[in-house]
């Protein structure tokens, strides 16, 4: 009960940590665990917004026909323990944060505090509420620089700062396409009304363009080689537009995505892939 509180399925999304450290070849230095420490400060910190955000809408996810068996919302648990839950998770993850570095602690603060005011007002103002999405998966990948910054100052291309942006616009997007195809019912959110079908379908293929663009030009920027996964890359984004299409729940739990065999085995023959170009070439 504790993890789906925490939205332990969720963690993933802060892997992204991982990015500078890997691309700079560096993934099996002393580094990793210092890196490791910044993940496991950020689950902490994510996890006390996604309790925050359950409270805070705890009236709309009832409505939700899936966000409505949610713990808060369905009363299994009680309100003010979980504020106290997240006040104390925040406590925690932002004390050793400071202690990591005052940049990846400051920068933390501004992950939590663009949650918040996402939460309580830029999730009712269209495209908005997409972009703050997008920006606190940049926001992630920027901390995998900072937490290494004191110790060890590491080469980053601004491309690979960029890519999750634009990866987190596209599946951001994907979503709302997904509710408003086929959950039909806005009453939860009343802004899913705007993302027609026809405007959510031309930004999926407008960010996916841009992604493939980016990538390409990281790839140029990094090491040449790498441009060999571009078609793992864009095998990966149809797949996933025809899974949204289609109606598959990964369209609006991307986690669904672990277990469809397609997007998985394609994610992981791209880090193989990836792996092998900068780690044994």
């Amino acid at each position: 009960m504790l993890f789906s509180l925490l939205r332990a399925h969720q963690w993933y999304k802060n892997l992204l940590i991982f990015l500078p450290l890997f691309f700079a070849g560096l993934f099996f230095t002393g580094s990793i665990f210092r890196v490791g420490i910044g993940f496991a400060l950020l689950c902490i910190v994510s996890s006390a917004n996604y309790i925050l955000n359950d409270v805070c809408d705890v009236k709309k996810d009832r409505a939700h026909p899936e966000k409505k068996n949610r713990l808060i919302a369905s009363g299994r648990i009680n309100v003010v323990v979980a504020l106290i839950l997240a006040v104390l998770m925040y406590g925690i993850g932002l004390f050793f944060a400071r202690m990591l570095s005052f940049d990846f602690y400051l920068w933390v603060l501004i992950f939590v505090s663009l949650t918040q005011l996402y939460t309580l007002k830029l999730k009712y103002v269209l495209f908005a509420d997409v972009i703050m999405i997008s920006l606190n998966f940049l926001i992630r990948t920027y901390l995998g620089v900072l937490v290494l910054r004191p110790v060890l100052n590491i080469p980053t291309s601004p491309w690979l700062i960029l890519l999750p942006f634009f990866l987190a616009l596209f599946l951001t997007v994907a979503k709302r396409y997904s509710n408003v195809l086929f959950l039909k019912d806005f009453s939860y959110n009343p802004l899913l009304k705007f993302y027609t079908p026809q405007i959510s379908r031309n930004l999926m293929f407008m960010f996916s363009g841009i992604l493939i663009v980016l990538y390409v030009l990281y790839c140029i920027d990094v090491n040449p080689y790498l441009i060999s996964t571009v078609p793992l890359v864009l095998f990966a984004l149809l797949t996933f537009t025809h899974r949204v299409e289609s109606g598959q729940k990964v369209g609006r739990e991307l986690g669904h995505a672990f277990f469809d065999v397609y997007l998985l085995g394609s994610f992981i023959l791209w880090s193989l892939m990836s792996f092998g170009i900068l780690y044994l070439f």
